[in-house]
């Protein structure tokens, strides 16, 4: 049991908010409601788990399966703004995380001249939601960074995953116009609104959401659930080899069923939607790289067409919340890899040196994926990879340890 939020969440924070007689002021800050009915953050949790050994430590193994449930998470709730306030904080959020971890080694040679030592190390992970504020059965969490009004959400579901993404399905481009389908009750193709609300309907070129509802009409009642940011697996290997006096160390890091959403890329395309603006945080790409739609009958192109201007801010081809930009962030990673020596003392001692070992590391060497993108491993928590980030530099490093 743990206290959840701050004093300012029960009693509300208090800001300079302008002058009265000329003089500073002091009011409260209208975004949170204060909240004094806050409750501590109880985790209840238990662990089995099994540890042996065989061949005389040959190999050895820890097994381990966990249950933890979470209760009164702090979650943020938004409420009507006649109340003055914009949203307030609340306890009635829970969760469980479940999963089973293990540890192996193993020690195939052991002898004065050589020894190599494996170890692998993993667990298979859950998570659950299990209570939601008001008893709803779901909501959606919208998202605080939403790109030209295109909202990234994500879906709280009672016995779902916390992390579950809402997206259009994306089922690929319209070869031409008589492959736009047509409402046979108004004679209207399938078609949009733009922001005055006026229709705008699909053409070849367009991309092709599929139409959940059936209505003939893309809006966000089409949306589904869709893949979310949370791995199934993570886990290690590493391995060590000693031959007299020389040493070759290497570690890999492995993450498996996690989605990413490519902002970067969505990013970059959405750029042609208005190519005469300015573009502050992305830049005009190759058409020629990727694979766009070329002009009527081509039923295979992987990304609609960039060039319809006029049309592309109510289509909005390139949006980010949608299956085409969702991909497979599994990968295993070589992070580091280390090759070092041992100066035998009878050469070292003369000198009043009592250790010195010369290594060579390579750290970040290589990224095994199917990803598209930079790097599936500098994505944020919710899996969403952007072009403003630093990438994860690769470093060669020769160094030489001494002790006197």
């Amino acid at each position: 049991m743990v206290p959840s939020g701050t004093i300012f969440d029960a009693y509300g924070r208090y800001v300079t908010s302008g002058q009265y007689n000329n003089n500073p002021s002091t009011g409260l800050n209208w975004e949170y409601l204060p909240n004094v009915d806050l409750l501590p953050r109880i985790t209840t949790g238990m662990s089995y788990g099994l540890e042996a050994g065989f061949l005389n430590g040959k190999f050895s193994t820890i097994l381990e399966s966990y249950y933890n449930q979470i209760d009164n998470e702090i979650f943020n709730i938004e409420i009507a703004d006649h109340n003055g306030f914009q949203k307030y904080k609340t306890n009635y959020f829970s969760q469980v995380n479940y999963g089973y971890e293990f540890t192996f080694t193993y020690r195939p040679i052991n002898t004065e001249k050589v020894r190599w030592n494996i170890s692998a190390n993993g667990g298979f992970n859950n998570n659950i939601l299990t209570r939601l504020p008001n008893d709803t059965r779901q909501l959606i969490d919208e998202d605080p960074n939403a790109v030209d009004g295109i909202n990234q959400n994500i879906l709280k579901r009672l016995g779902r995953n916390a992390n579950s993404n809402v997206l259009y399905h994306y089922r690929g481009v319209f070869p031409d116009d008589a492959s736009v389908p047509v409402d046979p009750s108004t004679g209207f193709p399938y078609y949009t609104l733009d922001a005055s609300g006026n229709k705008v309907f699909f053409k070849g070129g367009d991309p092709y959401w599929t139409d959940l509802d059936g209505n003939y009409i893309l809006d966000e009642r089409d949306m589904v659930v869709a893949g979310n940011s949370f791995p199934k697996f993570t886990g290690g290997f590493q391995s060590m080899v000693t031959y007299a006096a020389f040493t070759l160390s290497f570690n890999v890091s492995i993450t498996a069923g996690r989605d990413i959403l490519n902002n970067s890329l969505a990013q970059r395309l959405a750029s042609y939607n208005n190519p005469l603006a300015s573009q502050n945080d992305a830049a005009l790409v190759p058409v020629g790289d990727y694979d766009f739609w070329q002009g009527p009958g081509d039923a295979d192109a992987t990304y609609p067409n960039p060039y319809d201007f006029t049309r592309s801010e109510a289509i909005k081809p390139f949006r980010f919340n949608q299956t085409l930009f969702q991909e497979d962030g599994s990968y295993v990673k070589l992070n580091t890899v280390t090759l070092g020596y041992n100066v035998p003392k009878e050469k070292t001692l003369r000198y009043g040196i009592n250790y010195s070992r010369i290594y060579f590391t390579a750290n970040n060497v290589y990224t095994f994926s199917q990803y598209s993108g930079p790097n599936p491993e500098n994505v944020t928590d919710l899996g969403r990879d952007r072009s403003d980030g630093y990438p994860i530099r690769r470093s060669f490093t020769l160094g030489l340890n001494v002790q006197f």
